[in-house]
């Protein structure tokens, strides 16, 4: 019996054993199920997150895109920038002949020419159905470098003949003409160049406006901004010529006693400067009076006038600067208006092409595409324009360097006094002097709808 006791009981810790193995194995099974179910979870949300991201990736994209496209008007899309990159590297190439002097004036011309004419052409061709379809295509590399090659081989052809012909009028020919025609259009270009930069200007004024008081509930917060903003505008003319004079000081001190005239052009230039500034804050301090006076004082016009400053002073340096290089100019002033130069002729280009871009799509006349080619054409010239005037291909080169200089300054003095209480009129800031044309159009229509309402309720 005791034995049969002993076989039962081992039979039933077996059994048990059996369970609790089988208990252990299933816990085990779950647990590895488990852990199965969350690697796939986890693999899913990464597969999900990857796509998030590679959406939201190309989204960025797009948009970067289409700011690119809206903001340089497509030059950098894949069909066009092709056309870009030889503009690039024919203005590298014009403006690498700059300090070789006047001896190679004639190889500027030439070149500045074929390739003004080149993209003439190509603009035409853009306008023709049957090459506009094989111009943009993307990829289409071989087609758009034998599309080049014609364009800039019939450019050339002109100056060839031009260079070789003899022409009885001295100043008509080749080495005479085509310098003053490239300087026109490179003075010409940085006297309009303040229209087409105040529309970048006032992009940021009115984007500071809107973030500092159009969203801005608290009305001390406010005023105060506009304070703070005023008296950055009246301080950053001030300022800017005042460090320019400390700077510039000890180079035509040491020409009092030598060079007499230019030192006393110096003096004449901050004092002239100074009254300038105080003008023109003074014209700032009427436009301020005349908004509080509308109860719409604002941030926009104060803005608007730190940038424009910040314009005449680089072309008050540049002035200067001209005297200057009689004396003691350092490479460091000649970079740095090269680079203000550059960046200006940048930005005009691009509101230049944008504003191009409006009238043609309102006119009808030309297609988007061929617009490019027209600024590329004029900024050559521009570029040309300035490569000839450091070359010194003209007797007073200096002369040429104080006019440009002085026209420009006086410009952009002018059109900012007569910009800044239009816009502001325009923008319902202060009081309206004038009508324009459309603003007419808009209360005649206004005063004929109320005519209309009323005369059938009087009946």
């Amino acid at each position: 019996m005791a034995n049969e006791d002993e076989i039962n009981s081992e039979e039933n810790l077996s059994e048990e054993e059996e369970e609790k193995l089988l208990k252990i194995q299933l816990k085990a099974e779950e647990k590895l199920r488990k852990k199965k179910e969350k690697e796939e979870i986890k693999k899913d949300k990464k597969k999900e997150k990857d796509a998030k991201r590679k959406e939201q990736k190309q989204e960025m994209d797009k948009k970067f895109r289409n700011i690119l496209h809206e903001q340089f008007f497509g030059i950098l899309d894949k069909g066009k920038i092709f056309y870009t990159v030889i503009f690039l590297i024919g203005a590298l190439l014009v403006a690498a002949f700059s300090p070789f002097g006047e001896t190679m004036t004639n190889v500027v011309d030439f070149i500045a020419l074929t390739i003004t004419l080149g993209f003439i052409i190509l603009f035409i061709f853009s306008m023709i159905p049957a090459t506009w379809k094989h111009m943009f295509e993307e990829g289409e590399l071989k087609k758009k470098a034998i599309i080049c090659l014609i364009s800039f081989g019939l450019g050339s052809i002109l100056p060839i003949v031009y260079l070789n012909i003899p022409v009885a009028i001295v100043w008509l020919s080749f080495s005479e003409l085509l310098p003053i025609i490239f300087v026109v259009v490179f003075i010409g270009w940085n006297v309009i160049q303040i229209h087409f930069v105040k529309g970048s200007f006032q992009e940021i004024s009115m984007q500071v406006e809107n973030k500092l008081i159009d969203q801005q509930d608290d009305k001390k917060r406010r005023n105060t901004y506009i304070i703070l903003f005023l008296v950055l505008g009246l301080l950053t003319p001030l300022l800017l010529h005042t460090l320019t004079v400390i700077g510039f000081w000890s180079d035509f001190e040491s020409l009092r006693a030598t060079d007499a005239a230019v030192f006393n052009t110096f003096i004449g230039w901050v004092i002239l400067m100074f009254v300038i500034i105080i003008a023109t804050d003074y014209w700032q301090i009427r436009l301020y009076v005349k908004s509080k006076k509308n109860e719409t004082p604002n941030v926009f016009s104060n803005m608007f006038y730190i940038l424009i400053s910040i314009l005449l002073w680089f072309r008050s340096f540049g002035f200067i600067n001209t005297f200057r290089s009689s004396t003691a100019q350092t490479i460091g002033s000649e970079i740095f208006l090269g680079i203000g130069n550059v960046f200006l002729l940048g930005l005009t280009s691009i509101m230049v092409l944008r504003g191009l871009a409006e009238r043609v799509k309102k006119s009808g006349i030309f297609n988007e595409d061929s617009i490019p080619f027209l600024v590329y054409a004029l900024t050559i010239m521009y570029v040309t324009g300035q490569v000839v005037m450091i070359q010194g291909g003209f007797d007073n080169k200096q002369s040429l360097d104080m006019f440009n200089n002085s026209l420009l300054l006086i410009t952009g003095l002018l059109y900012y006094l007569w910009y800044s209480n239009y816009i502001l009129q325009r923008e319902g800031w202060i009081g309206k002097s004038f009508m324009t044309l459309d603003e007419v159009k808009s209360v005649v229509f206004e005063f004929a709808n109320d005519l209309k309402e009323e005369i059938p309720a009087q009946k």
